[in-house]
């Protein structure tokens, strides 16, 4: 989802340094017109790859009184990272610099793909930097669009601090961000902000009230309130109206385990098929069938698929293991898929790797369990013993489904 409707500030230029010349004050008119000029010229001499005069260009264009991000809207579109950073190697080398020259050049490195830092900051931003909130709100929306979620988080949170974040459409892009880099409590703060205010509109009340819903399940193991506050989602729109019915079909799944529940889950899942949710949904349900009428047991599988929703990988790679020599034939092999996806989850490759040979033992797993040896060995820098397994399941298993991906690997 874009960053939608960024405040746009009033232009409101730096005091220049007294050594620099005073720019020719124009009437307005010929000032707007005589600033699309030079732009056009900074663009032209971009796509000639001049990158010293357009570093003189960028330096005349902050003298003419310019907004940083005003100029990296002219330089953004169709420049590619190297080229991106050869520029900003030859305005670091001009010798005077005019104000606004930082603040043009962070933007250009940001958007180049280098962090910001939000990690390094721990949240403690209160220092007031000098960059203009056009600037930060540039950079916010730059990073949101390219899913740089640290540099998202760290703009957003300088101008939370300045006092410019009050639009909630804002802080539920703070909280997405926050949530991408797994900053779950932080991000449930802000949400609890948003739903407290009283204000948002339906939609952005909504969305905030999915992404609290999926924290209060995932994370902090709170389904009865997640279900109080998906209940409040409109259902007048769709999308939000399937992603909050998703939510509520995996936590009444994870309850009851029946086949009913199970067959209705698999129904939302294909509301929503991009969604994270609709492929666990998938996995979990597909096992409702196979659970066993043993009502202590069930219990243990469903606390485990519990587990792996909540991306406790190494638990959850545990408990299926456990289950496995309890259980019959067709049930153990779906336990040992699970146990072998959920060891790799938590990096525990060697164990991974036995639980996929383990799956080879089922005939009916056969293809799948190469693939999965392939790739583990794969990721633990084996690449000559996982082709010779890609090799095995294209010639044993050509028709899988498998086995194309097998191919991919082997020309990678």
């Amino acid at each position: 989802m874009m960053l939608a409707m960024l405040m746009i500030l009033p232009f409101c230029p730096l005091p220049l340094a007294a050594q620099q010349p005073e720019p020719k004050i124009l009437p307005a008119r010929a000032r707007t017109s005589h600033l699309a000029s030079l732009k056009a010229k900074l663009r032209k001499v971009m796509q000639q790859d001049d990158m010293e005069e357009g570093a003189q260009m960028i330096n005349q264009l902050l003298l003419e009184g310019m907004d940083a991000s005003q100029i990296f809207m002219t330089l953004k579109r169709g420049q590619e990272r190297a080229s991106v950073m050869l520029l900003v190697e030859e305005l670091e080398r001009l010798e005077q610099p005019v104000s606004g020259m930082e603040e043009v050049l962070l933007l250009l490195c940001s958007t180049a793909g280098d962090s910001l830092g939000f990690e390094e900051h721990k949240c403690t931003l209160a220092q007031d930097d000098g960059l203009s909130n056009a600037t930060l709100f540039t950079i916010a929306q730059e990073a949101f669009e390219q899913q740089a979620w640290d540099n998202a988080t760290w703009a957003l949170f300088r101008l939370k601090e300045r006092g410019e974040l009050l639009d909630p459409r804002l802080l539920l892009s703070l909280a997405q961000s926050l949530i991408g880099l797994h900053h779950h409590g932080k991000a449930a703060s802000v949400l609890d902000e948003i739903l407290a205010s009283g204000h948002p509109s339906g939609f952005h009340r909504d969305r905030a009230s999915i992404l609290r819903a999926r924290i209060l399940f995932i994370d902090e193991g709170k389904d009865e309130e997640a279900l109080q506050l998906l209940a409040k989602v409109r259902k007048s729109r769709t999308r939000e109206r399937s992603e909050a019915l998703l939510l509520q079909g995996l936590i009444r799944y994870l309850d009851h385990g029946d086949e009913s529940h199970a067959e209705r889950l698999i129904g939302l899942a294909g509301t929503c098929p991009d969604l994270d949710e609709a492929n666990d949904a998938l996995a979990l349900a597909r096992l409702a069938p196979l659970l066993p009428e043993d009502e202590e047991m069930r219990k243990r599988i469903l606390a485990a698929q519990r587990m792996e929703l909540r991306r406790r990988w190494c638990d959850a790679a545990r408990a299926y293991h456990a289950m496995i020599p309890k259980v019959v034939p067709p049930l153990a092999a779906h336990l040992t898929l699970r146990a072998a996806r959920c060891w790799e989850q938590c990096g525990e490759m060697t164990r991974a790797l036995a639980a996929w040979m383990d799956l080879g033992g089922f005939e009916e797993m056969a293809a799948v369990a190469l693939l999965g040896q392939g790739d583990c060995l794969a990721r633990m820098v084996q690449p000559e013993s996982a082709a010779v397994l890609y090799m095995e399941l294209l010639t044993r298993y050509p028709g899988s489904p498998h086995a194309a991906r097998a191919r991919s690997r082997l020309l990678q």
